[in-house]
């Protein structure tokens, strides 16, 4: 094959004007040198020194054993951009989301890989390349955009979506005739042993990548724990801190984010506190698994948090808020419920509180701040404080509390040992908004 496909000669010449154009206006070209002299910043450069070390040493044992060859090298060069970009774009989601590995793992043997492959491996003409690029790109950036966008109504939504597969799918079936057309005149330009070390050495690549991926963003949470520590623990129990977190959570990295966010709780003044922080964390943590399939604890903590989970409303961890007195809490994100673009968007908020073991109240507040799109806010908060009713009762609702709540004014009733009450509170002035807390007690 040549050095550079039709494909990718059109992505450089598309590229070269786009950044010829963006040097004409003086806001993208600054937003643009920025960019660069973020990409050279020392720790940066760190990073992709040792990512360029780590895939070279790789790169060298692969070709130890005859895997790789020096005709590689643009494939490889390639890769090294794009695990760098993933890095970047990955940070923070590798270090949060749970199961990120083990989704990174599936992508590199997804049947999808060797697809790619082989409809990426012809291209069309020049020309081809050169007008259908631009179009897909605009189609397909226009369609992210509106999809996240609070402008267009649900229907336009939809009807954009169905636009954009259309187009795409037309121009994928193009792709797989074409590919189709070029393996049945020339069998031999694919089928032989050069394309299959292209095929394989970036899948190599990528699952030598999990490992470095591992370790930089197990390096990363500690560091950024590390850095505020003396905010955490008293000045003298600093060195000891680093030692006992690097050796009880050995690189469990939720454990680490976890204990960063309720070590206050613990109020540590000695090792003796730090021991027993760190090891409550830890068995927090091993016990979720444990509670996620306990059906039969349906008060527990850790299934309450996800009682409106059918509305996208979680509480995040259940975390000691007090440890000494027993006093833990949990509290989702605020979750805009507005339909469209607002600098005060109407929000919901869903808080838990109680012991270790228990729940003793659930909270769930609706903040009104634009009046004019009150409406549907309101049927959602409604629908969720049923849900909420019906999990924390486990029954149905008297029909004389759906009449009350249907008001969604000021409301007070009990069964047996739980309380429920439903409050309005006005913002001052009255003009700005209000607010309705639906508070149950256990």
């Amino acid at each position: 094959m040549d050095i550079l496909s039709n494909r990718e000669i059109s992505v450089l010449i598309w590229l070269t004007i786009l950044g010829l154009y963006a040097f004409t206006k003086k806001d993208i070209s600054d937003a643009f040198l920025n960019c660069i002299r973020a990409l050279f910043q020392k720790k940066i450069l760190i990073v992709f020194g040792v990512l360029i070390t780590y895939t070279s040493a790789i790169v060298i044992l692969l070709n130890y054993f005859s895997v790789w060859e020096s005709s590689l090298l643009k494939i490889t060069i390639l890769w090294l951009i794009a695990a760098f970009s993933r890095i970047v774009r990955d940070l923070e989601k590798a270090t949060v989301q749970n199961g990120y590995f083990k989704n990174l793992f599936k992508e590199t043997f997804g049947v999808i890989i060797i697809l790619e492959f082989i409809v990426s491996f012809y291209s069309f003409n020049l020309l081809w390349e050169l007008v259908t690029l631009p179009i897909l790109t605009i189609i397909i950036v226009t369609d992210v955009w509106v999809q996240n966008s609070k402008i267009y109504k649900q229907e336009d939504k939809i009807r954009i979506k169905h636009f954009s597969e259309s187009v795409i799918s037309i121009y994928i079936l193009f792709v797989i005739a074409n590919t189709i057309m070029n393996i049945s005149e020339t069998p031999s330009s694919l089928f032989n042993i050069h394309t299959f070390k292209e095929f394989i050495s970036p899948i190599i690549l990528s699952c030598s990548f999990i490992p470095f991926m591992y370790l930089f963003i197990t390096y990363t949470s500690y560091e950024s724990l590390f850095i505020g520590l003396e905010y955490r623990v008293p000045k003298r129990l600093v060195p000891i801190t680093k030692l006992m977190l690097i050796l009880i959570f050995r690189g469990d990295r939720f454990s680490l984010q976890r204990w960063q966010r309720t070590a206050h709780a613990f109020h540590i003044e000695n090792i003796r506190d730090l021991w027993i922080s760190m090891n409550k964390i830890r068995k927090i943590n091993r016990a979720k698994k444990v509670f996620s399939n306990a059906h039969s604890q349906e008060k527990h903590p850790h299934l309450a948090r996800k009682y409106l989970e059918g509305f996208n409303i979680i509480a995040g961890d259940y975390n000691p808020s007090n440890y000494k007195k027993n006093e833990w809490a949990a509290s989702s994100n605020l979750i805009d419920l507005s339909e469209w673009e607002n600098t005060a968007p109407n929000n919901i908020a869903y808080y838990l509180t109680g012991d270790e073991t228990s729940i003793k109240s659930l909270k769930l507040v609706l903040n009104i701040n634009d009046l004019k799109n009150h409406k549907n806010a309101e049927s959602k908060y409604l629908a969720a404080c049923k849900e909420l009713l019906e999990k924390v009762l486990n029954k149905d609702l008297p029909e004389n509390w759906i009449k009350q709540l249907e008001k969604l004014e000021g409301f007070n009733s009990s069964i047996k040992t739980i309380h429920v009450q439903l409050s309005k509170d006005y913002f001052i002035p009255k003009t700005n908004g209000y607010s309705l807390k639906l508070l149950i007690t256990i």
